[in-house]
């Protein structure tokens, strides 16, 4: 479990800092919306099942009867909901002693980056990794 100290922000105990940089970045629209179809769920998964359908209509003789055909179920793709989640813990005496009142709510926002990224570099590993044979 990481924990944020007063050693992981050392110069944060120092009001001299006059500004911190890569906190934040441009935010692009997102792109596994415009490749995926996006759905909701309630359950632990989703499953969709095909249908086999009847094949090609023959030539029928004339005076012959007509042919049969039968319909069955086909494969089933199955897609199980999972959660991500993260956050961070500060310990008293780094939040005590450092000037975090301008600080918080960039660091803060830095979950709402990595969660955006992991949507991103989740779906994009369908594609990274389709010839690979490693599960996405």
């Amino acid at each position: 479990m990481g924990v944020i100290t007063t050693g992981s922000f050392a110069k944060d105990l120092f009001p001299l800092v006059g500004k911190w940089y890569g906190d934040a970045y441009p935010e692009y629209k997102p792109e596994y919306t415009q490749v995926f179809e996006m759905g909701t769920s309630k359950g632990k998964y989703v499953e969709e099942v095909g249908f086999v359908g009847t094949g090609l209509a023959p030539i029928k003789a004339e005076g012959m009867g007509i042919a049969y055909d039968s319909m069955e179920q086909g494969y089933i793709t199955r897609y199980t909901n999972v959660t991500y989640g993260l956050g961070f813990i500060i310990t008293r005496e780094a939040y005590d002693d450092a000037i975090w009142d301008g600080q918080a709510k960039n660091k803060a926002a830095q979950l709402k980056w990595s969660q955006r990224h992991t949507k991103e570099t989740v779906h994009a590993n369908i594609f990274n990794r389709a010839f690979s044979g490693v599960a996405v």
